[in-house]
């Protein structure tokens, strides 16, 4: 019996210790995983605005707010632009998810937003000199293929600060 218990207690301990180790190792999983999602938000997003020419620093926090990661059919995290009541936004006649791209789009036609965009909702030739800026900056950024997990994994700082973009085309 005093063997028995000693076993007992032994298990019990080895029980106890692998139970923190795997709930820090969840922990880390999903703080890691919760930066990863981030960048591939903001990523997605900066190239977005800067495709339109548009002021990313002004739009981002703006665009960030209506899209959430969501889990694709095929277990992938994917961005999905949504409603002021978190539903998805329809981008089309045909029903499909409205894309971060075509919310940019959206938002361009918009007057709140005018400004942000050179150009946007005005008459006239004239080019503003600034409307080359912003573009001209996000070229300089480096692009990263989604499907270099280490090279993703090692920047996450980068995408996540704006100085490196994510290409999600595999």
């Amino acid at each position: 019996e005093i063997a028995d218990r000693k076993m007992q207690v032994k298990m019990d301990e080895l029980v106890k210790q692998n139970t923190e180790k795997v709930e820090s190792l969840e922990n880390d999983l999903t703080d890691s995983q919760d930066q990863l999602q981030d960048a591939v938000v903001n990523s997605r997003i900066i190239k977005a605005i800067s495709d339109e020419k548009g002021n990313v620093d002004l739009l981002i926090p703006h665009v960030r707010k209506n899209v959430k990661m969501i889990k694709d059919t095929h277990g992938r995290w994917m961005p999905e632009v949504i409603n002021e009541k978190g539903d998805p936004r329809i981008g089309d006649s045909q029903g499909t998810p409205m894309t971060i791209p075509q919310l940019v789009q959206e938002m361009k036609t918009k007057e709140t937003f005018a400004g942000a965009f050179p150009g946007a909702n005005t008459s006239g030739t004239g080019k503003s000199g600034a409307e080359e800026g912003s573009h001209q900056e996000n070229k300089d950024k480096k692009v990263i293929n989604i499907s270099d997990n280490k090279t993703v994994s090692d920047s996450l700082e980068d995408i996540a600060s704006g100085k490196t973009l994510v290409d999600m085309e595999k």
